[in-house]
């Protein structure tokens, strides 16, 4: 483009006052584009981490139980560092404690919808206990609730969270006796 014109048609960049070449400033900035898509690409990418990481806690907890769990063992199972660990959670009991909200919060939110309607309908026992059957023991929250069960006794704190953020929390119960 040596011998043509800053505004020949067909050109997308101007003269600078100091004889540059500089893109038009309506032009695509391919550098921002190229970022955004970066960002866009991290921010997929931590969510696969985050996501691999608490299927890895899953099964180390099921494993080994909460307290001998080590974020050692499950970094390694989900294939990241320890840090990485810390980057999306604080310890251990807020990686239980994500577990048990983003695994069982949308089980019971299923389970209301589908408690929802007439109490007399004469398949609704029935359709409860299918959905309980097919979302609890066809799936992986089976070890979740199992943990649950098992560890509540040893760590009263995660069996009330667990009470008081899933349990009561959505199916009405205001936690007063």
């Amino acid at each position: 483009m040596a011998g043509k014109p800053a505004h020949a048609k067909g050109s997308r960049a101007v003269q600078r006052p100091n004889g540059r070449r500089q893109s038009h400033p309506t032009s695509k900035r391919p550098f921002a584009i190229a970022a955004t898509r970066r960002q866009a690409d991290a921010r997929g990418q931590s969510a696969l981490r985050r996501d691999a990481i608490l299927a890895a806690a899953l099964e180390e907890f099921s494993a080994r139980g909460f307290a001998a769990a080590r974020l050692e063992d499950v970094a390694q199972r989900a294939g990241v560092g320890k840090g990485t660990i810390y980057l999306h959670f604080r310890d251990k009991e807020a990686l239980f404690r994500e577990l048990v909200t983003t695994m069982l919060v949308p089980f019971i939110a299923n389970i209301e919808a589908n408690a929802a309607g007439r109490p007399a309908d004469p398949g609704r026992s029935e359709r409860l206990i299918d959905l309980f059957v097919r979302e609890i023991y066809g799936t992986e929250r089976r070890k979740l609730i199992r943990l649950i069960i098992t560890e509540g006794p040893r760590f009263p704190h995660l069996a009330e969270f667990h009470y008081h953020h899933v349990s009561s929390a959505r199916c009405g119960d205001t936690g007063a006796a």
